[in-house]
């Protein structure tokens, strides 16, 4: 995404060529600049809602000497514990030496939530929310202040109402 900016006039018509957001013509004016910076937060709004979900179904992570690959929609949880995370399967666990805030950045906020500083939770997984709990499987999890609210507002939008 590209706003031109020059001091001569003569360029506007090979900068639209080149699908340009805006052309500013030195020297610039307050009001312009942020209707372009405006111009530019809009076309980009609406290419993330217009444009599907392009996370993939799957991640690879390094485990010891191998690098392994999981479908996301078999990860019940993930767990951080020191420099590690454990990647809770349904049929088995893996460690690996990454952070929490890094997987977080490559899943799905439609799929996965982060319930407290140490745990993210798969939507998919999750069987019973009560009070401050979490039940995912057989696995309790706590919930932490500071992300229940995030978090029944998240269930709240897929609550069955009368």
């Amino acid at each position: 995404m590209v706003i031109l900016t020059t001091a001569f006039p003569g360029y506007a018509l090979e900068g639209y060529e080149l699908d340009i957001i805006d052309y500013l013509l030195k020297p610039i004016a307050y009001n312009r600049f942020v209707k372009a910076v405006q111009k530019a937060k809009e076309y980009q709004d609406l290419r993330d809602t217009l444009l599907p979900n392009t996370l993939a179904s799957y991640l690879f992570v390094r485990c010891e000497k191998r690098i392994e690959k999981l479908e996301l929609s078999e990860i019940l949880y993930i767990e951080s514990i020191g420099n590690y995370v454990h990647i809770y399967l349904e049929n088995r666990t893996l460690i690996a030496y990454l952070t929490l805030k890094g997987i977080e950045s490559q899943l799905s906020p439609n799929e996965f939530v982060k319930i407290h500083q140490s745990f993210i939770v798969s939507f998919l997984w999750i069987t019973a929310i009560e009070e401050n709990q979490i039940f995912v499987g057989k696995k309790t999890i706590p919930i932490s202040r500071n992300y229940r609210n995030n978090i029944m507002s998240l269930i709240e939008k897929r609550l069955l109402k009368r």
